[in-house]
């Protein structure tokens, strides 16, 4: 039977009944692009039956098509927003099942699905968590391990603001003795993971249950570890609060980041990714954790180079195994970062190690386990902070599932993904790394990969010598392009303050670019290096905004700690005068005579303030 892609929902919809298994699976294939296309109508004489026609597809056997049914739901989600839940209540049971599914990538965009769910506002996240707790009684093993999963997504991407879990603690609690030990472990480290939100009143509420004697003294362990490495959110440590409930630990700040006016707050250093303290967003983590964390790792005692071989390769080979039990792999992880500190990258059979790394951390970056990712960022960032070249080719080999973790919706593994891409960036200068970032940077359809790679683009000028770019300096601008055009203003911004960081490198190529953009973006270029330039002068004079009296110590100028940044301080100053030169001399223009003019006016105005 021919096969003729439909070109509207209708014709999806008439072709949905056939039962040819090869006609389905293109058609599912189709549909999913289809629908992914923000340009493609959805409008349909009635959308309940194209729902109907998924619902078949979803539940068949052909894990495939059921994967793609998924896919194609998730994005109605998508297009359909609040709308959609009018179909919530339709499909629920059936993503239900699918979440006990023996494939992992069909479990994957099952819980993709109910992420959308939330974040799209077809149903609020307390109230689809509480029609989900059915799961804690489910035939299937593997439902019950990943319900308790979304559990900690949730909480992890809303907090105890928006959720109440303490009517889930008892039957997390009868878990802990499933007789399946997948579950038993995820349920273990759900109540570790509410810890970290609501501090010791989960103590207190575990001591009136039932908990065996055994399993609460591991309990108190983990909980003991947590809080001796840092891991409490504000809400955990909020002392204010008076009541022993602990849906009561409300935060105290909204669990995503409050944006404020320029004026308000002086534009903090790059490297502070999330901000820290009572900026965190519940669940993230932040450099100064990256720090604390890199050397919070098991002393071990090598005698010679045959011991310190033998444990590299079975770190390697724990690392790398997927069947391993999650907690040897974080300490495996450890494990590497103690034997760079014992100087381990001085062995003669490193090189090949560091390969065989590799290609376990490509496998390790795809984990489900918020923990396991953490581990494995900080690992790798003391890795690049270590090892600085040497990297290179580790980094081109996982880069890409590095990136990918930056969309992640687990706040954890996002925001460890890029502090994890920042410290690659800072520390390893490896030419061949700027297409993979551009390309993501050109064609990815996540806002938050190209709003963090745009802000990449910054500290990668900022950091680089121009030797390393200048082989990509073509793509790097036409990353530049794309991301000052980008719909996304935080992109935007970001892409706006590497422009003037890529023109100390490149000014002729930037100035080009200039000229061909429009006078709007034009003037919005400029409005963002005056505000640059503005901040840098009042931070090396001392001035101070009236609303930003008590500016961080993070305003201090990289230059004053970095002679790498001394010198490209230097070099700024002598593009600076010859690009006064040129004006002068009337051969500098970036719009032609009227351009000339204004900038010949502003410098006299600004004396001789490098320009940015």
């Amino acid at each position: 039977m021919a096969y003729h892609k439909p070109t509207d929902i209708d014709g999806f919809i008439t072709q949905m009944a056939k039962a040819d298994m090869r006609i389905k699976a293109l058609l599912a294939e189709d549909l999913v692009l289809y629908l992914n296309d923000s340009e493609n109508s959805i409008e349909c004489v009635d959308l309940g039956l194209l729902v109907d026609g998924l619902i078949p597809w979803m539940i068949g056997s052909h894990f495939k098509i059921a994967q793609r049914a998924l896919e194609a739901f998730t994005e109605l989600i998508v297009r359909l927003g609040q709308d959609f839940n009018a179909y919530t209540s339709t499909i629920l049971p059936h993503v239900l099942d699918r979440l006990g599914d023996s494939r992992d990538t069909v479990r994957e965009k099952a819980q993709l699905l109910l992420h959308k769910l939330m974040e799209c506002r077809c149903v609020s996240p307390q109230s689809l968590l509480d029609k989900l707790t059915v799961c804690f009684k489910h035939k299937n093993a593997k439902v019950r391990e990943e319900f308790l999963q979304t559990i900690v997504n949730a909480l992890n991407e809303y907090g105890t603001q928006s959720l109440s879990v303490k009517t889930y603690i008892q039957p997390i609690v009868l878990l802990l003795g499933d007789p399946t030990p997948t579950v038993r472990d995820a349920a273990i480290q759900t109540l570790v993971e509410i810890y970290k939100h609501v501090g010791d009143k989960l103590r207190t509420d575990l001591r009136k249950k039932e908990v065996p004697a055994a399993k609460m003294a591991m309990l108190e362990q983990k909980f003991d570890e947590t809080r001796s490495d840092g891991l409490l959110l504000p809400s955990a440590l909020n002392s204010a609060v008076s009541n022993d409930d602990i849906d009561a630990a409300v935060v105290s700040r909204p669990t995503r980041l409050v944006k404020r006016t320029p004026s308000a707050t002086p534009r903090k250093p790059l490297f502070e990714t999330q901000g820290s303290g009572d900026l965190l967003a519940a669940g993230a983590v932040s450099w100064e954790i990256f720090e604390s964390s890199f050397e919070n790792v098991p002393q071990l005692t090598i005698f010679s180079q045959r011991d310190m071989d033998d444990h590299m390769k079975i770190t390697n080979t724990i690392v790398g195994d997927k069947n391993m039990d999650w907690e040897k792999r974080v300490d495996a992880l450890k494990k590497i970062r103690s034997l760079l500190m014992i100087n381990a990258q001085n062995s003669p059979t490193f090189t090949q190690q560091l390969k065989d790394l590799s290609i376990a951390f490509l496998d390790i970056l795809k984990e489900l386990r918020s923990q396991v990712i953490r581990e494995a960022c900080i690992t790798l960032a003391y890795m690049s902070k270590v090892l600085k070249t040497r990297m290179d080719q580790f980094i081109i080999y996982i880069l890409q599932e590095l990136i990918n973790l930056i969309q992640n919706s687990a706040k954890v593994i996002s925001s460890s993904g890029t502090v994890a891409l920042k410290y690659v960036i800072k520390n390893t200068y490896a030419p061949k790394i700027v297409p993979i970032i551009t390309q993501n940077l050109m064609q990815s359809k996540s806002k938050d990969i190209r709003s963090t790679l745009s802000e990449v683009m910054v500290l990668l000028f900022e950091e680089w010598p121009t030797k390393a770019l200048e082989k990509n300096c073509i793509l790097l601008r036409d990353a530049l392009r794309k991301g000052i055009a980008d719909a996304d203003s935080d992109a935007r911004k970001h892409s706006r303050c590497a422009f003037w960081n890529f023109r100390r490198h490149f000014p002729e190529i930037a100035d080009s670019l200039y000229g061909s953009l429009d006078p709007a973006t034009q003037r919005t270029l400029e409005k963002e290096r005056d505000s640059i330039g503005t901040n840098e002068r009042r931070q090396s004079s001392g001035l101070r905004s009236p609303a930003s009296a008590q500016p961080p110590a993070g305003l201090r100028s990289i230059s004053a700690v970095d002679t790498a940044a001394a010198q490209r301080a230097r070099a700024r100053a002598q593009y600076s005068s010859m690009a006064r030169m040129k004006i002068s001399s009337g051969s500098a223009s970036l719009q032609g005579q009227y351009a000339q003019q204004a900038r010949a006016k502003k410098i006299s105005v600004v004396s001789a303030t490098p320009q940015q």
